[in-house]
């Protein structure tokens, strides 16, 4: 087969000669944005179930709370970051 695999690609040694600034810096904000929005709501969500729910109900409201949560921030994270790096 030589230097091509299956597919038809090769590698080379040594660092890898593209400029990836663009994709990396893109990747940071949008992992960076995606964080702080789930802290910042993660945060807020514990507060109020603590203060606001009954004691018989705060361990559902806390595992509802980190559904909604994980629904909202953690499951779209690879999907947003996955479509920034395909263009």
């Amino acid at each position: 087969m030589g230097s091509h695999g299956i597919l038809g690609g090769s590698a080379t040694m040594g660092t890898c000669t593209i400029d990836c600034d663009k994709q990396f810096y893109s990747f940071l904000a949008v992992v960076c944005l995606l964080k702080f929005i789930g802290s910042a709501s993660k945060t807020s969500n514990v507060l109020l179930s603590v203060r606001s729910v009954e004691e018989r109900d705060k361990a559902v409201s806390l595992g509802f709370g980190m559904t909604v949560l994980s629904l909202g921030a953690f499951i779209p994270a690879p999907i947003v970051f996955g479509w920034i790096m395909g263009e």
